[in-house]
């Protein structure tokens, strides 16, 4: 169930989106989500807060962000982690500095293997230097999520130009037991990652071509042209078979069939 709906949200939210910060999605099938993308300001956390409280609430918070305000971010963090929402850097999402944090508040966390997760420390003023408060606001806040204190060491290890990126490897050793969201997708070893390879730049331009033209067409309600996409996706994607695409096309088939 979670990874048809997970599909459901990444086809809706695969074509260009609104200029506004944050954009609700919903599924249709009881798990609606938000996307987070651009950086993050102030007054982001009372606009969150209020889709959270919207009927049915938020299960899934998508993430695409290179950081901003660290205090908001906080905030962010500790409502989606009492709201019990999964967070995701979804394919060739960046998820960095302040937004890290936000995705590390998710009861799970999902990653995929063309997303990246990336941290430093908390820095301060004109010449970007390292804040012992800003460092000591996120430690708190993470041993608040209950990690541990080698992770949040490594959460402010680099410094402010710098950036630690997030393996799956040492993220389950270091306790944020990132699920691999294409891993997950495919029913494929409850989403542990094991070394599989990134999509090829074929299938990444084919893949986000027909996401979007199938993301627009179902954004104007036209069935028929949502059953042609299916169509699209199953023929063209033929000598390229795999498990996630063959969902990837179900799903697609089962939203034209709404």
């Amino acid at each position: 169930m979670i990874r048809a709906l997970l599909l459901v949200l990444l086809c809706l939210v695969a074509g260009p989106l609104r200029a506004a910060d944050f954009t609700v999605l919903e599924s249709g099938r009881g798990a609606d989500a938000v996307v987070v993308q651009g950086s993050i300001e102030a007054g982001d956390q009372a606009t969150l807060d209020r889709i959270m409280k919207r009927p049915g609430g938020i299960s899934f918070v998508l993430l695409d962000s290179t950081g901003g305000d660290l205090v908001e971010a906080l905030a962010m963090g500790r409502m989606i982690y009492r709201g019990g929402a999964r967070t995701v850097a979804g394919p060739w999402a960046v998820c960095a500095s302040a937004c890290a944090l936000i995705w590390a508040a998710g009861v799970e966390r999902m990653m995929s293997v063309d997303a990246a997760v990336g941290f430093h420390t908390a820095y301060s003023g004109p010449e970007h230097e390292a804040s012992d408060v800003g460092n000591t606001m996120i430690g708190t806040y993470m041993r608040d999520l209950n990690y541990g204190w080698e992770t949040i060491d490594f959460t402010v290890e680099a410094a402010a130009e710098d950036m630690q990126w997030l393996s799956f490897e040492r993220g389950w050793r270091l306790g944020f037991e990132p699920l691999d969201l294409e891993a997950l997708l495919a029913g494929q070893n409850g989403g542990r990652h094991l070394g599989l390879p990134p999509s090829t730049e074929e299938e990444r331009r084919l893949g986000v071509r027909l996401a979007r033209v199938f993301a627009r067409r179902h954004a104007e309600g036209r069935r028929v042209a949502a059953e042609e996409s299916t169509i699209a996706c199953y023929d063209r994607l033929s000598a390229r078979r795999t498990e996630w695409i063959e969902t990837y096309c179900a799903v697609l088939d089962g939203l034209a069939g709404r």
